[in-house]
């Protein structure tokens, strides 16, 4: 439980959502939360590669 108590941190999921987005992420969405447990998915806009 020490492993645990020291790595384990929990925040808000509209926090988390918010951090996703202000990282540049989009259409992000909570497809799944149960409890402490929760799937969301993002997007996020990839520039090609110019030589």
């Amino acid at each position: 439980m020490r492993h645990q108590a020291d790595q384990d941190h929990h925040d808000s999921l509209p926090n988390q959502i918010g951090w996703l987005k202000k990282a540049g992420f989009h259409e992000v969405d909570c497809v799944w939360r149960h409890i402490l447990w929760t799937v969301v998915t993002a997007s996020k806009s990839v520039l090609p590669k110019s030589d």
